[in-house]
């Protein structure tokens, strides 16, 4: 190895690093070769997949019909069919509202039972791996601090993309709503959102892609 490099600089340390991985996944995986051992570590890297499907996004629909943006059509159909709807069904309004919200408290609270089993799972498969065993209850034990902390920035992290996201349609949709009448300013409306929506979910992807494949593990390693 040259010592005019750095380690990290020297292509020789990558593919030993590769080989050294390599060696590790067929002793893990296969030396010897258990069905049992197999089966354990599916289940925990299922468990510590589960909400694994990246930063919510922002949906725009710049579809257009004629000059204007169809969803300002959307918008304005809503505004006379919903009345009609709560007229005919007012009799039955509260029994809807309440079964509606207490769907949605259900659903956040099982959206937030799947994140905690996530973030502690992430620690109990990452522990099956680096020390060649297939083992769910003591993991679990050991690293739910570790679990709980990776939980609570998830939280917040959610939290805070659908605050923005939030924002981002609200603005959105307003200023096309202002310049829909004007071509050019309504073209710019379009085109800057694009480049905001794009540029926003680059950041929040790598936000969510450094904290499951790069924090996690040095949380695991420093236990921290």
């Amino acid at each position: 190895m040259s010592t005019n490099q750095p380690p990290s600089a020297n292509p020789e340390v990558a593919f030993m690093a590769i080989g050294s991985a390599w060696r590790w996944t067929r002793r893990v995986l296969f030396e010897p070769m258990s069905p049992g051992k197999w089966c354990v570590l599916g289940f925990a890297a299922w468990l510590a997949a589960l909400m694994d499907s990246g930063p919510p996004h922002a949906s725009f629909n710049w579809r257009l019909r004629g000059p204007v943006k169809s969803g300002v059509h959307a918008i304005e159909k809503l505004r006379r069919v919903v009345p009609e709807w709560i007229e005919s069904w007012q009799e039955y309004l509260p029994t809807i509202i309440a079964a509606a919200i207490v769907l949605f408290l259900l659903l956040v609270f099982v959206g937030l039972v799947i994140l905690w089993i996530s973030s502690r799972a992430k620690f109990v498969f990452l522990d099956d791996v680096a020390r060649d065993r297939a083992d769910i209850e003591r993991p679990w034990r050991e690293f739910g601090d570790l679990g709980q902390s990776l939980f609570l920035w998830r939280l917040g992290f959610g939290l805070f993309v659908l605050l923005l996201v939030g924002a981002v349609s609200a603005g959105g949709n307003l200023a096309i709503l202002a310049t829909r009448h004007r071509p050019a300013p309504y073209i710019c409306t379009i085109a800057g959102l694009v480049l905001l929506s794009v540029a926003l979910l680059g950041i929040l992807a790598v936000v969510t892609v450094l904290t499951r494949d790069f924090v996690t593990a040095i949380m695991y390693v420093r236990r921290i």
